[in-house]
């Protein structure tokens, strides 16, 4: 399946010309000929190669649960309905429909999944008596009132690379040569790209400084904000501000693979065969989510976000012991070093009057570090 993907990125390179390097990444990642999220990799399973914050400790779905149902009482709903887009290998639903059980309520768990070796890894975790639905995309849910959920979905959108040269940004693209693909720089001439590069300031970065725009999350959002009626969208992903995206420190980027040998910084030698990945502008959100109707109300690393619903409680609910495996897993989500501090928590409203003080923020809300308006 590497080869057949590999000979036919060759072959638009060769037909149409060299390729954005987010065109190579959504062929690498999501074409059906071998594909990395085409070939039902995922975390748990057989070829997978890293661990996401559900698959460390059944606590993050209970713990999340916990901040839905705070949610749902705030917007007075007698059903909640849940919709999850990305949804894994399924664990997380099955958490969290679990827990929704548990405490007798009443709801409508939807797993928005276009591909479907998804969907039948996701069936399989879930099993057939677990009542969630499924959906091919967003527009397929309908006008919602309700939450959205996704978590490390937009560190796998497809993302524009720049690179600023002694004449101005140059846009990555991907080129076929004789030993096989590469990088190729050309002078930028995308308007969405000279217009973000304006809007951010970015001209005051140094000479051969790289980075990535997802262009993509734009327009995601926007198709969020376009289904929500009143209700959260809660993002949970690895990234970082804007000041601290666009650091001096950070002249490469955030671009990284992750595959059989670890983690690597080489994506062309076999295309589907490593999971890419870049970290998310939480500012970007946060200002795209602004334009289409989305109020901020908090962000926040995960450690934070999860202390705030009672992790004591939790696990006593749970029935845990205290040396309990899953107790380890805690520690992956909350520990500094590791997803507690790397993971951040986004949440925005719309439809909700005021600006709720939910549980996940009490400890910890860095709002303000975003700087997106007012």
């Amino acid at each position: 399946m590497g080869r057949q993907l590999a000979d036919y990125i060759r072959k638009e390179i060769e037909t149409q010309g060299p390729i954005p390097f987010s065109r190579f990444m959504e062929l690498a990642l999501y074409h059906p000929a071998g594909g990395y999220y085409r070939r039902g990799v995922f975390p748990g399973t057989s070829g997978g190669h890293f661990v996401t914050s559900p698959q460390a400790s059944r606590l993050f779905g209970w713990l999340m649960a916990e901040q839905f149902m705070e949610m749902g009482r705030i917007m007075g709903v007698e059903r909640l309905h849940l919709v999850e887009m990305g949804a894994g290998s399924g664990i997380f639903a099955k958490d969290v429909v679990e827990r929704l059980r548990r405490e007798g309520l009443e709801f409508l768990y939807t797993i928005v999944e276009p591909f479907p070796e998804m969907r039948a890894l996701q069936s399989s975790t879930l099993g057939p008596e677990a009542g969630v639905e499924w959906r091919g995309g967003l527009e397929e849910v309908g006008e919602l009132e309700g939450i959205l959920f996704s978590n490390e979905l937009l560190d796998a959108f497809p993302v524009e690379v720049i690179e600023r040269g002694p004449d101005g940004w140059h846009r990555v693209m991907v080129a076929a040569g004789e030993e096989g693909l590469q990088e190729l720089l050309l002078p930028l001439d995308h308007h969405g790209l000279l217009e973000y590069v304006e809007e951010r300031g970015l001209n005051r970065l140094p000479q051969g400084y790289r980075t990535e725009v997802n262009l993509a999350m734009r327009g995601w959002i926007g198709r969020v904000a376009s289904i929500l009626k009143r209700g959260f969208v809660v993002t949970v992903d690895y990234g970082h501000p804007a000041p601290l995206y666009f650091h001096p420190s950070r002249s490469r980027g955030t671009l990284l693979g992750y595959g059989p040998q670890g983690v690597t910084e080489e994506f062309y030698g076999e295309p589907g065969s490593v999971d890419i990945t870049a970290h998310v502008n939480f500012t970007d959100l946060c200002r795209w989510g602004r334009e289409v109707g989305l109020e901020p109300v908090g962000y926040t690393h995960q450690w934070a976000f999860l202390a705030g619903q009672g992790i004591e409680e939790a696990v006593a609910s749970m029935g845990l012991e205290p040396y309990s495996p899953a107790n380890v897993g805690l520690k992956m989500l909350l520990l500094p070093g590791g997803m507690g501090e790397s993971h951040k928590v986004m949440v925005q409203a719309k439809g909700v009057e005021g600006r709720p003080a939910l549980a996940g923020f009490r400890l910890l809300n860095k709002l303000e570090e975003l700087r997106c308006g007012a």
